[in-house]
Parts: structure tokens; sequence; C-alpha cells
């Protein structure tokens, strides 16, 4: 069982160092167009996967910060303007 789980948080951290540099990206295309939905969504796609493997895996500390980071993403979003279209 040992063996599956060191394999299991190999793959976990793989995927987590994929997720984070995707994370940075969306954040400076965020930083250059403050208005890029898709950005903003990438962001979101991207650290509920890391909480929803972390709460797979039993990381409830882990969890919790994407959790918050989340709540935090989907406030911010919420209180954004619409996206207005220009003739």
């Amino acid at each position: 069982m040992d063996c599956l789980m060191d394999d299991l948080l190999k793959v976990f951290l793989g995927e987590t160092s994929e997720c984070l540099t995707a994370c940075w990206a969306a954040v400076e295309r965020l930083r250059r167009m403050p208005g890029d939905s898709a950005a903003l969504g990438d962001l979101l796609h991207q650290v509920r996967s890391v909480q929803e493997t972390s709460k797979f895996l039993g990381m409830s500390a882990l969890q919790a910060s994407a959790g918050l980071v989340l709540e935090s993403l989907e406030s911010a979003s919420a209180r954004r303007p619409a996206a207005r279209c220009r003739p």
C-alpha cells in the first residue's frame, strides 16, 4: 500500500507542478489584461484541480488552502464589472 501511495504522490507532485506553472501563466495574462475571462477561467480550473486531488489524497491543509484561494478568486470575479462589447 505504501508503494501505491508513493506512486500517487509522485504523480500528484508532477501534476501540481504543471498546475502551478499554468496558474502563473494565467496570472501574467490577467496582469496584462485584467478583463481576460479565459485567463480567470484557466486559473480557477487549475486551483480546483489541485483542491480536488488533494481532497482525494487526504491532504486537508492543501485542500483548505486551495478552497480559500477559490473563494477569493470567485469573489473577485463576481465583483468585476461585466465586459462590454465595443462597436
